[in-house]
């Protein structure tokens, strides 16, 4: 299992945020994971609502939703009950679906509900989502097709984008410096638990 062969290094935040390496061997992939879990409502949740282009969600306007997410997940009504821990972890060097899914654990470990993806939206920056332009992601299982999705969003000047692809895509590789948020494993080997809350760490995982 990729996850019994994680390894853990200290790295200074601005280093990571130039998307330099680790120093390590080139067939290794680097990574920065910090933890939150940020608070979810108890309510109903209609992502055709809550997605909608001309609103807002925290203080960003809703500017362009895809098509992909209109067709995928605007029919996704979300009964949301319990907040759960949630994971940002900030690519060091580029990756693909097949291996970040692999990663975290498997497509049944790695999918958020999109209620959790909309509120890490909600609050900005203040839960980890870049604010600057830079790509965000979370896997998502639409309910129109039973398939696993990137959810992907920008946020810059108060405006935000959001989008879906299927995944694990082919062709698409995520770039250095991309934030994906996953679900918290706490209590799992695989999961660097022992590092202290809001200390960023470098991952670095052997193939």
């Amino acid at each position: 299992m990729l996850h019994r062969f994680r390894y853990f290094i200290a790295v200074v935040t601005a280093f990571l945020a130039l998307g330099g390496g680790c120093g390590v061997a080139s067939d290794h992939a680097a990574w920065a994971m910090e933890e939150t879990a940020p608070e979810v409502p108890s309510d109903r949740f209609v992502a055709a609502e809550a997605f909608a282009v001309g609103g807002r969600i925290g203080g960003h306007a809703i500017t362009a939703v895809g098509y992909n997410f209109e067709k995928y997940f605007y029919p996704l009504v979300e009964t949301v009950t319990v907040a759960a821990p949630i994971d940002p972890w900030t690519l060091g060097r580029s990756a693909d679906d097949a291996t970040l899914i692999a990663m975290i654990g498997g497509e049944d470990r790695i999918a958020l509900p999109l209620s959790a993806i909309h509120r890490l939206i909600a609050i900005g920056k203040y839960g980890d989502s870049h604010a600057d332009g830079r790509s965000n992601f979370a896997y998502a299982r639409s309910p129109v097709d039973g398939r696993l999705w990137a959810i992907h969003w920008t946020m810059n000047a108060g405006e935000l984008n959001v989008g879906a692809v299927f995944a694990p895509h082919p062709d698409i590789d995520w770039p250095a410096g991309a934030r994906l948020f996953a679900p918290g494993i706490a209590g799992e080997e695989s999961n660097p638990r022992s590092c202290n809350v809001k200390v960023r760490m470098a991952c670095v995982v052997r193939p």
